[in-house]
């Protein structure tokens, strides 16, 4: 038998799908059905030959459910020849279709001046005639994905139906002559076992696949990309969930939509910018350059957000005096700092390339929002809140500078500055303009008490135990919903209809003046004191002084007898502890990141 079949999808838009399919079914076979001849006494008695063919001959009691073999079989025959009967079975079975789901889109044509409503041609007398013509409107379509499915199976099987004979009293007249016809090599005895199977065998072959037609095209992989990365935003807020006290599970939504705006908003400004696009590959920037770089994007995100867009500074950090005062700008760990004068300063000395330098505008946006969203406490005496909107920070600003590293190599000119070259200019001109502009921005950052603020240190990279893990198993019962409707319906569509090789559909955000805003609640909690359980380094500087010998020139350096070496750290960035390297080559290489240690022994960042 052969049949064939196709299937149309139509949507609002038109089609949206066409499969065909088509199948093949050869079937061949042959069953023999078993002859018997049983009584409860069997008598038989030929003068000649008797011929046993596939069938049976035997004598069972009436009774006897199971049939089993009484022996009151009486044959008496002048010869006796058994042979078997086949039973064949040949089945074919094939099928093939494919499906291709489709996309439509309506595109407006425009004339060389970028006019699409009307034409406007002059007449004899000069005056101006407004002719109102219908736009020339073209359809698209493209193939979203194509998918085939092909099956090939096979059956062939064989089997012998026997010739059987039951016990009994067989008497066979020329069975010992030498001109015997009997043939009894083919007989059977056991009445319960009739048949017996030569081969049976089954085959399949198949082929099922589905090619996502977006591997095609650069424009496709970048929407693939882009699906991704917005399914780890899903990862992303329950991190925070599950890391920080003032996100719980019901501001599920708002942080995921939170890091939904966030990169929509870095993707719009990169795209739309090409001189932001273009700064953000050069590691040449002056710190005019990078000042404004910086204020471009933290004040696109901020409005995005529904926030005031504030000033971002670049600070010098000379590393010459030896004093320790929190207000002095040198000798200074931090990587950047939220002041109490309600602005982002980046010390341009600890950062080493501009993945680091959006990763920490990100941290210090962070804060900024916090100061301007009223139900976060900020209050720096609080060290629960604090070291909390720290971890939240983090967090922020490693997708904060992901976001921006994505778009760029998708949207912008390519892959983010791998240094920081710290130029000052190509004239003397320039040079002094980012001198002067360095030092007011160092004086002003000199005067605030840092106290008072928010860091971002220079090591922020961690992955902090959870705070509670019962939270994750709440997340998986109440949550599940709430994921699959923010990934689906909310993030993953925006990007299919966002992505594309130009970046005409992509919104522009220019204006970065101020925007008055609450932004989205999120309660204020206490978090644990430590991140991770593990009281790994208790034999630190502050347990066990004998175990570590000063290191000469190294302000603040131990080396312990295992080789590590140890220095304070002076930032107090979200309480006392210390920096680990793991012997002195590390601790000199300026790339290579130290442990964070807690007094007690136990790793705060790694």
């Amino acid at each position: 038998t052969r049949s064939q079949g196709a299937s149309l999808g139509i949507g609002s838009s038109g089609v949206n799908s066409v499969g065909f399919n088509q199948s093949k079914a050869d079937e061949n076979s042959k069953t023999v059905l078993l002859t018997s001849m049983t009584a409860k006494q069997v008598n038989i008695t030929t003068q000649e030959h008797t011929q046993l063919t596939g069938s049976l001959i035997a004598a069972t009691d009436t009774g006897d459910k199971d049939g089993n073999d009484n022996g009151q079989l009486n044959l008496t025959t002048n010869s006796l020849s058994a042979s078997s009967l086949n039973t064949t079975i040949n089945n074919k079975y094939s099928s093939m279709g494919f499906n291709l789901a489709l996309s439509n889109s309506k595109t407006v044509q425009k004339d060389k001046n970028g006019n699409s409503n009307k034409n406007n041609k002059n007449n004899k007398n000069g005056n101006t005639n407004n002719t109102n013509k219908t736009n020339k409107t073209q359809n698209s379509t493209s193939i979203n994905n194509a998918s085939i499915n092909y099956t090939n199976n096979k059956h062939n099987a064989k089997t012998k139906v026997l010739a059987t004979l039951g016990n009994g009293n067989i008497q066979i007249a020329d069975i010992n002559q030498s001109n015997s016809k009997s043939s009894t090599k083919l007989l059977n005895r056991d009445i319960k076992d009739t048949e017996v199977d030569i081969y049976n065998i089954a085959s399949h072959k198949g082929l099922k696949g589905e090619l996502d037609t977006r591997l095609l095209t650069k424009a496709g992989r970048v929407k693939i990309a882009q699906d991704i990365k917005k399914s780890g935003m899903i990862a992303s807020a329950i991190k925070q969930i599950l890391n920080t006290d003032r996100a719980g599970l019901k501001d599920f939504f708002n942080e995921a939509n939170k890091l939904h705006k966030t990169d929509e908003a870095i993707k719009a400004k990169i795209a739309n910018n090409p001189a932001l696009a273009k700064a953000l590959t050069d590691p040449n920037l002056t710190p005019i350059q990078k000042q404004q770089l910086a204020k471009e994007l933290v004040g696109s995100v901020m409005v995005e957000l529904g926030y005031k867009a504030l000033e971002v500074k670049i600070v010098a950090n000379t590393n010459t005096n030896t004093n320790t005062n929190d207000n002095d700008n040198t000798n200074d760990n931090r990587a950047g700092h939220y002041g109490e004068d309600n602005n982002i300063y980046l010390i341009d000395d600890n950062i080493n390339n501009t993945k680091d330098l959006t990763t920490t505008i990100g941290h210090e946006t962070s804060h900024a929002l916090d100061n301007q969203d009223p139900s976060i406490n900020t209050n720096p005496q609080n060290n629960a809140s604090k070291t909390d909107n720290e971890i939240y920070a983090d967090n922020y600003g490693d997708d904060f500078g992901d976001y921006v590293e994505f778009a760029s190599e998708n949207y912008g000119n390519g892959n983010l500055a791998s240094t920081n070259n710290r130029n000052l200019g190509n004239t003397p001109a320039e040079r002094q303009r980012n001198t002067k502009l360095v030092e007011r921005n160092n004086q002003d950052y000199a005067r605030i008490d840092k106290s008072k603020g928010e860091d971002s240190a220079i090591i922020r990279y961690a992955t902090p135990i959870l705070k509670d893990p019962s939270s994750a198993i709440k997340i998986v019962e109440n949550g599940l919903k709430a994921i699959g409707v923010i990934a689906g319906a909310e993030i993953v569509n925006h990007v299919s209809d966002s992505a594309q090789d130009d970046v005409s559909d992509i919104p522009e955000i220019d204006d970065v003046s101020e925007v008055a805003g609450t932004g989205a609640p999120m309660p204020d909690g206490e978090p644990s004191e430590d991140w991770d359980d593990k009281n790994k380094y208790a034999n630190n500087p502050d347990k066990q002084k004998k175990n570590f010998t000063k290191i000469k020139g190294k302000r603040g350096g131990y080396k312990g007898k295992d080789g590590s070496i140890w220095s304070k750290d002076r930032t107090k960035h979200g309480g006392e502890q210390w920096k680990r390297w793991d012997n002195l080559k590390d601790f000199e290489n300026k790339n290579v990141k130290p442990k964070s240690i807690w007094p007690n022994g136990r790793i705060r960042k790694k």
